[in-house]
């Protein structure tokens, strides 16, 4: 169990998830041009966005033509910890 956990802050770190959701918890919900016009580069986004829906912290709903993206209850709650740890880190 303990390596799947590994695994899952890794796939956080490597793709610069944390970033996208940073900005989703300052902007709430967000259209994909919202993102990438204003905080996170195209590339970034399309190669973090399936990553932050496969784990649980990011929802898309679909309205078309329009595409909104919110951080989910798990996605708030992983940054809250996120948030503590450089508080830790700064202190």
């Amino acid at each position: 169990m303990k390596r799947q956990y590994t695994e899952k802050i890794v796939k956080l770190e490597q793709t610069g998830a944390i970033k996208l959701l940073l900005f989703l918890n300052e902007r709430g919900e967000c259209k994909t041009w919202d993102i990438t016009k204003n905080g996170v580069s195209q590339p970034t986004f399309y190669r973090v966005m399936p990553v932050l829906k496969e784990l649980g912290l990011v929802e898309e709903v679909v309205d078309p033509p329009r595409r909104i993206f919110r951080l989910t209850e798990k996605g708030r709650r992983v940054l809250e910890k996120l948030m503590e740890v450089e508080e830790i880190l700064s202190s």
